[in-house]
């Protein structure tokens, strides 16, 4: 099995519309993927948050199905070359040999429907996305890429009708009350907890309040980064991994003491908690 031969155009790239993109391939390339004796008992529907949901004719084949999911993930990831599914949904029933091509993806809400079919596309706009789509091969994933950016186009007028506003980051809409987009306010979070626990490992010892004296953060970052570290120096530990550093930057994050306050034996307790811990969990799984 090969992988997909379609790359995603620089333009449907720059709209932040991969993830639908990837999802049509996932969803038109079922066959292809899975083979024909697993296509001819189950199809591809839609993909929504990385779940790919897959009609399956009988409650035998879904059972089948189900003992080979990872598998399956494995499959259709590689085929794509893109780790777009975390998660397959088998439904037995409600099944036909018939690929619905127009379920593809999930269906918008009545009101966003009844918005996005009042709209009128330009000449213009109408052949801007038939040249982004020029470079696609296959004529079926063509059509429904097309008819994705014919969508999108569509949501852009009726969001901006709506009060919208381009991302201060990356210029894709938002909502009025927000100046970023949500993709944006996720990166920033990724960047703003990095920092905060680059920081902190640098002096564990430090209480929120001295923390935010030198790096402003909120104080639920400062808990999730501390508990970030503790986890993965408690599990460095326990693996043998851990040198003295780490040692005793474990027992500064949890006694809240300074290099100049904390003595070897107090570590050395601190450590010997968690080293029980590990032995007493081998022994039990004996």
């Amino acid at each position: 099995m090969n992988r997909v031969g379609v790359v995603v155009p620089e333009t449907i790239a720059s709209l932040g519309l991969q993830k639908k993109y990837y999802a049509q391939c996932a969803i038109l390339f079922w066959r292809t993927i899975v083979g024909e004796e697993i296509a001819s008992h189950s199809r591809a529907q839609r993909l929504a948050g990385g779940v790919l949901t897959v009609t399956v004719s009988n409650s035998v084949w879904t059972h089948h199905l189900f003992l080979l999911k990872q598998e399956l993930i494995g499959k259709i990831n590689a085929y794509i070359g893109q780790n777009v599914i975390t998660d397959i949904r088998f439904l037995a029933g409600n099944w036909s040999k018939e690929t619905n091509e127009e379920n593809t993806e999930a269906n918008e809400p009545a009101p966003l429907y009844a918005k996005l079919k009042a709209i009128r596309l330009e000449k213009t706009e109408v052949m801007e996305a038939r040249k982004m789509v020029e470079g696609v091969a296959d004529p079926v994933l063509q059509k429904k890429l097309l008819t994705m950016l014919y969508k999108n186009t569509a949501l852009k007028k009726v969001r901006k009708k709506e009060g919208w506003h381009e991302c201060r980051d990356c210029g894709v809409l938002c909502p009025p009350a927000e100046l970023y987009c949500a993709a944006c306010l996720i990166e920033q979070k990724k960047e703003s907890l990095s920092a905060v626990r680059k920081m902190l490992r640098q002096a564990p010892w430090q209480n929120y309040s001295e923390f935010n004296q030198n790096l402003l953060c909120s104080f639920s970052d400062y808990l999730t980064a501390k508990q970030y570290l503790m986890n993965n120096l408690i599990q460095d530990i326990r693996i043998g991994q851990a040198n003295e550093n780490d040692e005793a930057a474990l027992a500064m994050l949890i006694t809240g003491l300074s290099p100049l306050e904390l003595t070897d034996d107090m570590i050395k307790n601190q450590i010997a908690k968690f080293r029980r811990k590990s032995h007493v969990s081998t022994s039990r799984s004996r």
